[in-house]
């Protein structure tokens, strides 16, 4: 025991020596590095010193000498420079750099070298003559250096080593021998079997009670007693996170870096019971347990982990066996307590399984329609966006089907919604057959469908399709209670020719649905012409408004006469718009956007003023005619509307007979109980009403026995095909024949030639008006035109007067 002890001290106090030598020999040579590193600085400063004085005080003669071409004094003057100290060598070279004079030998290395341009002035002119090339040696530097080195190095050296024997003495006497009996007691301390307490071999004394050691060993002591509670604490935590891990379905994991070998916990074997992985195995084991097609991304999150040190993340399914699987969440990270030569890996697994299943379910509730099991609004929007971006790439196209089933609302209104919800979950399974590949069916909600039709190739191929699709929507679905039947409108957009977005193919689409489902037709195309939003159409709509303000309509009129003399019966107010960018506007294009907003009030009430004060014009010229005014379904259904007419026809002193108002029929059907209570009203005032382009609409006819109407006026599109299509001319002589029959009289629009007025004056049809008698004209033409005017000679051509004023 006692030459194990004696072997130890007589190490420490090597050690020391060799600490301690090392340690003054570093400040030495710290120290003198320190002072010749100033000594050399201070030797360079001195030479460029020298170097700038010779720029000082011999470039201005030298200059001077080079001007001259004086060699001799150049050379006397390089030779006087070159006994300055440490100077070696220097050369005078021209602007070509010739050499004009040197003195002395250029060294091959340990030098300065600098160079001094030379120039003179002559005449207020700055000539550059060449350089002066001067060179010092550091070798002297380099040698006064090297002598102090070694008178510092010897003295330092035996004064260090004197100190460091004395202070290794003091410290083998006070220190060292101590710390081994401190050593000594820590080899033997066990924190789980306490033991005595660490004593010091010295006696006491008022010297050494309370000093550093005394310190150190009560420090000690006190630790012993706290390793003691830490270990016990530790014991106590180690169960709580066993506990924690099975609440929380955590297992933990740790890798020994030296033998591999994988220390799971007791909920981490938990995890893996389903696995072939047992606890004693190492991480390949559990490798290989994970499924196939999540393997290589786990072996390759591991080595990226190890190369890089970045922790991983990653969930992958764990195989069960007989096709079971569990989701585990894994996670690793490399662990350094700065004490290992290697980094230990360590991480959990947390069983997800429930939760993925979770996450699942919601994530198809955020994509997918409950009900019927397709993509929803968001996911096919999402969809889109892919087939737009792929289309872009491959400059392909497709179009966007939008679906909505007619006669749905009734089936929900008579059977109840929970049959609704059965035939809308029957659509997926009746048009999935019929989509090809590559193909999206989603639902929008209620009873809108759409189809993603990718790729198109024409408009023919996508006609096709929706040609399919609208004959499968029209067979009858059978339900639990019965048989029901449904059809469908399909409105069209397509990619990249109308829109280049998701949002605006979806807006054209169930634009052009909706016109289909208005015309009654299976599908339609989008085109600007059914857009009442289109951006032209937007800005009329914003300036119409204050075209109203700034008067920029007007009124044109076309004649009205009887088909047996020709005589002028009245003229129909036909608007205009004086647009001051657009030009002239035809109603066609205006009128339907008045419609669809609170304007075609305030116009048709212009158009009322602006037509009763032409009126009451002609009157007053002698012509004793009425005029007729087209009004909408919004002005028809207004209750205000009655009494705003009677207030205009009085403001404009006019007989209520002399008005007549054009309505269609739609306009009636809208809602024709209201409609009869205005018509009503103007007919008790006075106030005609004609029903305009009848025969288009698709509405019964029997309110016509019930409303107080004086007029009918066949569509154009009749009257100008009678004499080249009989079914025309059939429809034609019914409409009249019925007309006649219910007290009302007949007016035939678009009559183009003489030819087709005497076939509607032998069919008894009443009135005529079209291009034949006279095109829509300004009021004060009109004029001219009437006074003018005589009549319908007998082969139906007009008669008027020479010198008829031109239209």
């Amino acid at each position: 025991m006692r030459q194990a002890e004696s072997r130890h001290g007589n190490k420490i106090s090597r050690m020391l020596v060799i600490y301690v030598l090392l340690f003054s020999s570093m400040i030495t040579l710290v120290l003198t590095a320190i002072q010749l590193y100033n000594d050399y600085r201070y030797d360079l400063t001195l030479i460029d010193r020298r170097l700038s004085q010779i720029e000082i005080a011999n470039m201005a003669g030298l200059s001077r000498h080079m001007w001259t071409l004086n060699e001799a004094a150049i050379q006397l003057q390089l030779e006087g420079l070159l006994k300055l100290p440490d100077m070696v060598y220097l050369e005078v070279v021209d602007v070509d750099g010739r050499r004009l004079a040197s003195v002395g030998s250029k060294p091959d290395d340990n030098m300065i070298e600098r160079r001094y341009a030379a120039s003179y002035e002559h005449r207020n002119t700055t000539h550059r003559l060449g350089e002066l090339r001067a060179v010092a040696t550091l070798e002297n530097v380099y040698q006064r250096l090297i002598d102090t080195f070694i008178v510092i190095l010897i003295t330092q050296g035996v004064k260090t080593f004197l100190v460091s024997a004395f202070i290794i003495f003091i410290v083998a006497r006070l220190i060292t021998r101590h710390l081994r009996r401190i050593s000594d007691h820590t080899h033997q301390l066990d924190p789980r079997n306490p033991q005595g307490l660490l004593q010091l071999q010295r006696t006491a004394n008022r010297m050494n009670i309370g000093d550093e050691l005394d310190q150190m060993v009560s420090a000690y002591n006190t630790m012993q007693d706290n390793i003691r509670d830490t270990y016990a604490q530790l014991a106590y935590n180690r169960n709580v996170l066993e506990r924690a891990q099975q609440i929380a379905h955590i297992g933990s994991w740790e890798m020994d870096p030296h033998t591999g070998e994988v220390h799971w916990s007791d909920e981490a074997k938990m995890i893996m019971t389903c696995s072939s992985s047992t606890p004693h195995q190492g991480l390949q084991s559990y490798i290989d347990a994970t499924h196939p097609g999540d393997r290589a991304a786990l072996v390759y999150g591991l080595q990226h982990i190890q190369k890089t040190g970045e922790p991983l993340f990653i969930e992958h399914r764990l195989n069960c066996g007989e096709g079971g699987e569990k989701i585990v969440e894994f996670r690793a990270q490399l662990y350094n307590d700065h004490g290992m030569t290697q980094n230990r890996l360590i991480g959990t697994l947390h069983d997800v399984t429930e939760q993925c299943r979770q996450r699942t379910a919601l994530r198809n509730l955020a994509n997918f329609d409950s009900l019927t099991g397709l993509p929803n609004r968001w996911l096919l929007t999402t969809r889109l966006e892919q087939t737009i971006a792929s289309s872009r790439l491959n400059h392909s196209t497709f179009m966007l089907a939008l679906l909505d089933l007619d006669g749905f609302k009734e089936v929900n209104d008579s059977l109840g919604h929970h049959v609704g919800d059965q035939l809308l979950s029957l659509i997926k399974p009746r048009l999935d057959p019929l989509l090809r590949e590559g193909d999206t069916l989603a639902r929008l909600g209620g009873d809108e469908f759409a189809i993603v039709l990718n790729p198109t190739n024409s408009r023919t191929e996508a006609v096709e399709l929706v040609e399919t699709i609208t004959d499968a929507m029209n067979a009858p679905f059978d339900l639990d209670i019965m048989q029901v039947q449904v059809g469908t409108s399909i409105g069209i957009s397509s990619y990249p020719d109308q829109a280049t977005d998701a949002s605006t193919l979806l807006r054209y689409a169930d634009v052009a649905m909706y016109h289909a489902k208005r015309n009654k037709v299976r599908h339609s195309f989008y085109s600007t012409e059914i857009d009442p939003h289109t951006p032209r159409r937007l800005e009329l709509l914003s300036d119409m408004r204050r075209a109203i303000e700034q008067d920029q309509f007007l009124l044109h009129y076309q004649p009205k006469v009887f088909t047996d003399d020709g005589h002028v019966e009245g003229a129909e107010a036909l608007v205009r718009w004086r647009h001051p960018i657009h030009g002239t506007i035809g109603p066609d294009e205006f009128i339907p956007l008045c419609e669809i907003s609170d304007i075609i009030q305030p116009l048709t009430l212009w158009v009322l003023n602006r037509a009763l004060a032409d009126c009451y014009d002609w009157q007053n010229g002698g012509y004793d005619i009425g005029v007729s005014v087209n009004v909408s379904v919004r002005n028809m259904l207004d209750s205000r509307f009655p009494d705003e007419v009677i207030t205009l026809l009085g403001r404009h002193q006019m007989r209520p007979s002399t008005l007549t108002l054009e309505i269609t029929e739609s306009a009636l059907m809208e809602d024709p109980k209201r409609a009869k209570h205005n018509i009503d009203r103007l007919h008790l005032a006075g106030v005609k009403v004609s029903i305009d382009d009848f025969g288009t609409g698709y509405s019964s006819l029997s309110y016509l026995k019930h409303l107080p109407v004086e007029e009918l006026k066949i569509d154009r599109g009749f009257v100008t095909d009678m004499l080249a299509d009989e079914k025309d001319a059939m429809i034609v002589r019914s409409t009249i024949e019925l007309a006649h029959g219910l007290g009302l009289k007949v007016t035939a629009e678009g009559v183009e030639t003489a030819l087709l007025t005497q076939q509607l004056r032998s069919t008894g049809c009443d009135q005529i008006q079209g291009y034949h008698i006279a095109r829509p004209m300004p009021h004060e033409q009109l004029k001219a035109w009437l006074a003018n005017w005589v009549g319908l000679s007998d082969d139906g051509m007009p008669t008027e007067y020479m010198g008829r004023a031109s239209v």
